[in-house]
């Protein structure tokens, strides 16, 4: 069975690489030239915004002992 979502992304994806000779630089560079252009507001996930220490849900304080599971917490 197919999911149409899936298959929407799927035939964005092939429109574009054709669009776009499979050049992912090409791709990237028109994306973004998108972005610039409309007035939505644009989330920054640089490596500066996302350095930061992340913690669980419910604020509690918990110790990393470097197991990376959920079953091995």
């Amino acid at each position: 069975m197919t999911n149409p979502i899936t298959q929407q992304i799927r035939d964005t994806r092939h429109r574009l690489a054709a669009k776009f000779d499979n050049d992912l630089d090409r791709i990237v560079d028109d994306l973004q030239r998108q972005q610039h252009e409309s007035d939505r507001h644009y989330v920054n996930r640089s490596k500066q915004a996302t350095n930061h220490v992340m913690q669980r849900s419910g604020g509690g304080d918990f110790a990393d002992d470097g197991e990376s599971t959920p079953a091995a917490r």
